[in-house]
């Protein structure tokens, strides 16, 4: 019999929060736990995953969300009260 093909997980958006250096990062992963243990490893940095939501085409209140942080162009970067609450309903609403 042939054997089905298996099916890749779907990737994913999650929002990191590094505690010691009080900054986010966004990862776009089809394992996100396994990209917060390798960047625990390189970095020593304390991490947490606080939000996680669906990339594609679900995503797209998501990705508008996105678009001015993404421009900053900083693999970790600060957001405000206001920002971090929005980015986390999106990734929410994303799935």
């Amino acid at each position: 019999l042939p054997s089905a093909p298996t099916k890749r997980p779907p990737v994913r958006v999650g929002l990191l929060h590094g505690l010691s250096r009080q900054a986010y990062q966004l990862c776009l992963s089809r394992d996100i736990d396994r990209h917060i243990i390798q960047l625990r490893r390189r970095s020593g940095e304390k991490v947490e995953l606080v939000a996680v939501g669906q990339a594609g085409e679900r995503a797209e209140p998501l990705s508008q969300t996105l678009v001015h942080i993404a421009t900053r162009g900083e693999k970790w970067f600060s957001l405000s009260n206001h920002e971090r609450k929005q980015l986390i309903e999106a990734l929410k609403r994303s799935g």
